[in-house]
C-alpha cells in the first residue's frame, strides 16, 4: 500500500546500480532511477511529468579510472527550466554544474548537453543526481538520451603514428563507408562525414588523409566544434585536386583539450564523385600556448614565396608589406606558416582601385598584406558567358589591352582557372589564343560578354594552330 501511495504521488525508490560506460550510441534507461515527482516514459527513453522539486538519482559502478563525459537532451514547451546535475562517490561531491533547459517549443527531447565530468575513481557508490533547479512554469521539461562515455572509447588525436580515426565509426551523408579497403567512397557535393574524435593537448593541428582515388576537383570544408561548449574552433576549406597519399592539410587555428566534432563537408562544382579517402587523421604540427609569441615564417602569393625584404616585414606582430611588380586577373591564393609551423588565418578585403589587404592572424600575432597589380572584370547585369575555341585566325593591334596573370603556366596534373581579362576590345574584332611552346594544353574557354541587340559571339573556326609568341595577341 505504501509502494502504491509513492508511485501514484510519482516518487519511486527503487533504483538499480547502472554500469559505466555505456556502449557509444547507447542510453541509460530511466527506469534505473530513484525519481522524485516525475515520472518514466517511452519504456525508459526519457522522464516526463516535471516540476520543480523534480530529481533523478543513479547509483553508478566504475570499473576503471578514467576520465568521463556526459551527455543528455531535454525539451520544453513554453517554458524554461536550470537543472543541477551532481556527481559524488559516497558524501565527496566530484562534479556539479548547471543546465539550461531551453524552450524548444516540445516537449521531444532534442536540446543536446554535455558535460566534462573529469576524471571518475574505481567505484560501486557513484551516484549522479539530476535535479531541477528552478522552473518558469508549472512543469520542468522532458529529459533523456542520457549516457556516460569514456574518453578511452573515443579515437583519441593528435593521431599516433599508425593510429587512425575510425571511418566507419563516423556519420556519413550521402558518402558511405566501404568496408572492403576501410575508406569513405561515394563522395559528391552536397554529401558530408562526421566524426567525433577526443583531443588529448593543446595544439596545432593539421589533417592527414591518403587520397586512394581522384576523379573530380573538389573541396573539403572542415569545422572542428568543441562538443561540451558548442564552440566553432577551426573552419578551413581545403582543395582535393589529385590523388596522393600522406596528404596533408594544415589547420590554422589551435584546438583545445576536449571532444571534438570534426565535420567534413565536400563541395565540387561537378555531379560526379571527387574521390576516396582513407587512414584520416589529425596529427599534431606543434603544442599550442595561449601566451605564446609566434612570428611569421613563410608567406606565398598564388604559390610564389613572399619576397625576403617582404617575410622580414611582416616576421613580427604588427607588421606591413605591399607586393607590387605582379599582375593578377582574381583575387590572389594568399598561404601563410607561423613559427609553430602551424598556418594562419588569412582573410581578404574588398578590391579597390586595383589592391587588395590581406589580414594576417594567429596567437598574438596579426599583420596585413597590401597586393598591388589586380585587372579584375566587374561583372554587368546584361553579362553572359559563352564558350569558345581555338581559332587559327584574327587580328592584333585593334587597341585593346590584355592582362595576363603573372601565374600562368602548366602544372602537371594540376588544374585551375586561367583569367585573363582584355579591356578596350572592339567589337568585331577576333581573338587569337596562342600557346607557348609545342603542346596543348586540355583546356576550354569561356568568355563573358555584356548582351546586344547585335548578336552574341560565334564560333568561326575549330582548327588549333600552335604558335610560339612571348605575348598573348588580342
Amino acid at each position: 500500500m505504501l509502494m502504491m501511495l509513492m508511485m501514484l504521488a510519482g516518487h519511486s525508490a527503487w533504483s538499480a546500480t547502472v554500469s559505466i560506460p555505456q556502449e557509444l550510441g547507447k542510453y541509460i534507461d530511466w527506469n534505473n532511477a530513484a525519481l522524485t515527482d516525475c515520472k518514466v516514459e517511452n519504456n525508459g527513453a526519457n522522464i516526463g511529468s516535471t516540476h520543480s522539486n523534480s530529481a533523478a538519482v543513479f547509483t553508478l559502478s566504475n570499473p576503471t579510472e578514467q576520465n568521463y563525459c556526459m551527455t543528455m537532451k531535454t525539451g520544453a514547451s513554453g517554458l524554461t527550466a536550470v537543472l543541477t546535475v551532481t556527481v559524488k562517490n559516497g558524501t565527496a561531491v566530484l562534479f556539479t554544474k548547471d543546465c539550461d533547459v531551453d524552450n524548444t517549443g516540445s516537449w521531444a527531447t532534442t536540446s543536446e548537453h554535455w558535460f566534462d565530468l573529469g576524471k571518475l575513481p574505481v567505484s560501486d557508490k557513484l551516484t549522479l543526481e539530476i535535479k531541477v533547479k528552478s522552473t518558469t512554469g508549472s512543469y520542468a521539461g522532458n529529459y533523456g538520451d542520457l549516457a556516460l562515455y569514456g574518453v578511452s572509447q573515443f579515437d583519441n588525436i593528435p593521431s599516433a603514428e599508425g593510429s587512425y580515426i575510425s571511418l566507419s565509426g563516423g556519420t556519413h551523408s550521402g558518402a558511405r563507408y566501404e568496408e572492403k579497403n576501410d575508406n569513405i567512397g561515394y563522395i559528391t557535393n552536397a554529401t558530408y562525414s562526421i566524426y567525433n574524435v577526443w583531443n588529448t593537448a593543446d595544439v596545432y593541428a593539421a589533417m592527414k588523409m591518403d587520397i586512394i582515388g581522384f576523379y573530380n576537383a573538389g573541396q573539403v570544408k572542415l569545422t572542428v566544434t568543441d562538443v561540451l561548449t558548442g564552440a566553432q574552433e577551426a573552419q578551413q576549406t581545403f582543395d582535393i585536386t589529385a590523388q596522393e597519399n600522406g596528404k596533408t592539410f594544415p589547420i590554422s587555428e589551435p584546438l583545445t583539450k576536449g571532444l571534438k566534432k570534426i565535420r567534413m563537408d565536400y563541395v565540387s562544382e561537378s555531379d560526379g564523385f571527387i574521390m576516396n579517402y582513407k587512414n584520416l587523421q589529425l596529427v599534431k604540427v606543434s603544442d599550442y600556448s595561449l601566451s605564446a609569441e609566434l612570428t611569421l615564417k613563410s608567406l606565398t602569393v598564388e604559390g610564389f614565396d613572399l619576397p625576403a625584404e617582404g617575410l622580414a616585414a611582416l616576421k613580427e606582430n604588427g607588421g606591413a608589406y605591399t607586393l607590387a611588380g605582379n599582375l593578377y586577373t582574381s583575387v590572389p591564393r594568399v598561404e601563410a606558416t607561423m613559427s609553430n609551423l602551424a598556418g594562419a588565418t588569412v582573410t581578404s578585403s574588398e578590391v579597390q582601385d586595383g589592391k587588395v589587404v590581406f589580414t594576417i592572424k594567429s596567437t598574438n600575432y596579426q599583420s596585413t598584406l597590401t597586393v598591388e597589380g589586380l585587372h579584375i572584370y566587374a561583372a554587368q547585369p546584361n553579362d553572359q558567358t559563352v564558350q569558345l575555341k581555338y581559332t587559327s585566325e584574327g587580328k592584333s593591334g585593334d587597341g585593346s589591352t590584355v592582362w595576363l596573370p603573372t601565374k600562368r603556366y602548366a602544372l602537371k596534373n594540376k588544374s585551375y582557372d586561367l583569367i585573363v581579362n582584355i579591356e578596350g576590345h572592339k567589337a568585331g574584332q577576333a581573338i587569337a589564343f596562342s600557346i607557348v611552346k609545342a603542346g596543348q594544353p586540355t583546356a576550354w574557354f569561356e568568355l563573358v560578354v555584356e548582351e546586344t541587340t547585335g548578336g552574341n559571339p560565334s564560333l568561326s573556326s575549330q582548327s588549333v594552330t600552335v604558335v610560339k609568341p612571348l605575348q598573348m595577341s588580342a
